[in-house]
């Protein structure tokens, strides 16, 4: 998440708030979605790859679904 999406987000839902405090934080809660990503990711034995945001975390996954869904197929 960017400073710019940040900003895009609080404008968008009329949130104001002033200092730098609230990037730091939203930073933070983005680290946090994505370890529960990640998380759920390792768990059902899938690959997190090199992600550095949720999307490119879910872009693996899909990647990783369409892989085995292929093999399935293939093995009928």
């Amino acid at each position: 998440m960017t400073r710019a999406d940040i900003d895009d987000l609080m404008r968008d839902n009329d949130i104001m708030v002033v200092g730098e405090a609230v990037y730091a934080l939203c930073q933070i809660v983005a680290a946090q979605e994505r370890e529960k990503v990640a998380a759920w990711m390792m768990e059902r034995n899938y690959a997190t790859g090199h992600g550095d945001t949720t999307e490119d975390l879910l872009k693996e996954l899909a990647w990783q679904i369409d892989e085995d869904l292929d093999k399935a197929r293939s093995e009928r």
